[in-house]
């Protein structure tokens, strides 16, 4: 595993150091430091709003599995676990960090751990979708280039994944006598209980769908601080096509993979090297600055709520379970 996350570090400092190579350095610093603050400060509290979206969109999912919906702190754990996203360099901090927080609350295992992954599912179904909405788009704005290709293969392996992981349920029972197998049938299963539920399967993937235009406006609205000439248009094109490419798993976060995807993409657009690398970057910063207030957000009310229970006890009443 480190040596994993080793190769992975290693490719995104490669990336990040061959995109800044066809920049015009100084004119990206000059671009970063006359940066307004106060509006990051909203598009980062705009990103923490998007956290209780996903913690909407998980919840639902988790009461699916479980059969009722269970009342637990969801905003609080997705807040912690964006705090992990940043600071672990690998997505699984962030999953394990959830998955623990609904077992902790009554969860079963299986379906604390199917949740989780059955959430990053719809959100990479919706993404799908959104870029095969604009590939009539896409295409014709990048002049059919290898480019909009190589997003129609990562749209075509993510799906392919997606029905991957429906198979799963199908595993023969004699096969079960191999643990792994036990708890990816289980996957499986809660895949099929999802498509079998149209009901939470289309508030999810609204849900999320939703969630990526808030990330694409974002994305648009850091191009307008640096006054790029790509308009809103362009902008719900190529962000979608930009974040898909930055899911695929070889760096840290995305980092490097984005910004390489981000001067391509908005290069089409007419936006100069610079200014989307500083797009991209300020985006990532947003990310992370979320993360950080995520995990601040989430101490302060673990703090209140243990200073709560002290003082309840202290008074004679018994601190509430906590599963509920």
């Amino acid at each position: 595993m480190l040596a994993r996350l080793a190769v992975k570090l290693g490719l995104s400092v490669a990336l990040l150091v061959w995109v800044l190579s066809g920049v015009d350095r100084d004119a990206l610093i000059g671009r970063l430091a006359d940066v307004p603050v106060w509006p990051l400060a909203g598009l980062v509290a705009a990103m923490l709003g998007l956290g209780v979206a996903q913690a909407w969109r998980w919840r639902r999912i988790l009461a699916m599995l479980e059969g009722h919906r269970r009342l637990f702190p969801a905003v609080r754990i997705v807040f912690l676990s964006l705090f992990f996203l940043q600071a672990v360099p690998s997505t699984l901090g962030a999953d394990a960090v959830r998955g623990w927080g609904a077992f902790k609350y009554g969860a079963r295992p299986g379906d604390a751990i199917a949740s989780v992954v059955l959430d990053r599912v719809v959100a990479l179904v919706a993404l799908v979708l959104i870029v095969l909405c604009g590939l009539p788009w896409l295409f014709p704005l990048t002049g059919g280039s290898m480019a909009a290709w190589s997003v129609v293969l990562l749209c075509a392996a993510g799906l392919g994944g997606v029905v991957t992981l429906i198979g799963l349920g199908w595993f023969p029972g004699r096969w079960m006598r191999w643990k792994p197998l036990v708890g990816l049938k289980h996957l499986g299963l809660a895949a099929r209980r999802l498509l079998g539920a149209p009901s939470t399967l289309s508030a999810t993937l609204l849900i999320s769908v939703a969630m990526h235009f808030g990330s694409i406006m974002i994305l648009a609205a850091i191009g307008w601080l640096f006054e790029t000439p790509a308009s809103l248009g362009q902008f719900l094109v190529i962000g979608p096509a930009v974040l898909i490419i930055a899911l695929a798993p070889i760096s840290i976060a995305g980092w490097g993979v984005r910004e390489g995807a981000m001067v391509i993409g908005l290069g089409y657009a007419g936006v100069a090297a610079d200014a989307a690398l500083a797009v991209s970057l300020v985006f990532g910063a947003v990310l992370a600055a979320a993360g950080l207030a995520g995990g601040a957000i989430w101490l302060a009310s673990d703090l209140m709520a243990r200073r709560r229970v002290r003082s309840g006890a202290g008074a004679g009443d018994s601190p509430p379970p906590a599963s509920r």
